[in-house]
């Protein structure tokens, strides 16, 4: 595995990937680092397919002014080993200059999608990703690029922009890893003290009791009291809740009464201290 930190030493390094590897698709996983399971995951699905270029890049600007990016963790000797041991190609871990960011004159700007869900709670973060994403895009030329289904709305903004500008890659979510009790793997966990890594599994059960009770088609009404349930749940269990709800796929707006062959996503995000969790649960409502 090669490592690059400057755009000079990936466009030849790319050059040499694709000399090697003639008539492969080439793979991306893009990454903040801080790498963990979920993120080996999505390594071993991208390597089964082809050439791997992995990313290491905390992007400074998909964080708000008062949350963690001084904090996040960052462990790069850590993140290569991983990305070796997973049979990665190429990894990219640019140094902050090569990304331009100071630079910035254009802005991509999600509208709809981000109307709901994390969007309003956190202003500036999802045209932040799409910056640096198709930033990356574009130095890496990716014939298909791989997510992981727990940041899911980041996943959708991503896809419709792809879509959008009409950018020949295909995109892939894979589904959420988790820990025994359900707890979402997530880089921010190790944040968590031991007692609110005992409440924190309160937001997967939450949202599988949402699941259960969409795919046993409880009635709108009892649907909106079981809402107002889990919310009040959570905050028993200390979360500072920002939101816990049904949500369209394609549009991310929220369902008060889901119809059959609807594909729906139930979801929360909220406050465990100084720790912010997000989690969510496709329904295909197909099998319903």
């Amino acid at each position: 595995m090669e490592v690059v930190q400057t755009i000079d030493e990936l466009r030849e390094a790319l050059l040499e990937l694709q000399r090697t590897h003639p008539n492969h698709p080439r793979q991306l996983v893009p990454t903040m680092g801080a790498l963990h399971e979920g993120h080996r995951e999505l390594l071993k699905h991208a390597v089964a397919q082809g050439p791997t270029v992995a990313t290491l890049f905390v992007n400074p600007l998909q964080f708000g002014p008062n949350e963690d990016f001084d904090r996040y963790p960052r462990d790069l000797s850590h993140d290569q080993e991983v990305c070796q041991q997973e049979g990665v190609s190429l990894l990219f871990a640019p140094f902050p200059q090569e990304m331009a960011l100071d630079q910035q004159q254009f802005v991509i700007q999600p509208k709809g999608l981000i109307q709901h869900m994390c969007g309003p709670h956190r202003p500036g973060h999802f045209e932040g990703v799409c910056h640096v994403v198709m930033r990356l895009f574009s130095l890496t030329q990716p014939d298909e690029a791989w997510f992981g289904q727990k940041d899911f709305q980041q996943y959708r903004v991503l896809e419709a922009m792809v879509d959008e500008l009409a950018l020949p890659i295909r995109m892939h979510c894979v589904e959420t890893v988790r820990e025994a009790d359900g707890l979402a793997l997530s880089s921010r966990n190790r944040y968590l003290s031991p007692q609110e890594r005992g409440s924190a599994v309160a937001m997967f059960k939450a949202l599988d009791q949402l699941k259960q009770a969409i795919e046993a088609k409880e009635a709108s009404a009892l649907l909106q009291k079981r809402r107002n349930e889990l919310h009040a749940q959570l905050s028993v269990a200390g979360f500072r809740l920002e939101y816990v709800d049904v949500y369209d796929v394609p549009t991310l707006t929220p369902v008060l009464e889901p119809h059959p062959g609807q594909p729906l996503v139930v979801a929360a995000a909220g406050w465990l201290g100084q720790t912010r969790l997000i989690d969510n649960l496709l329904i295909d409502t197909e099998s319903i």
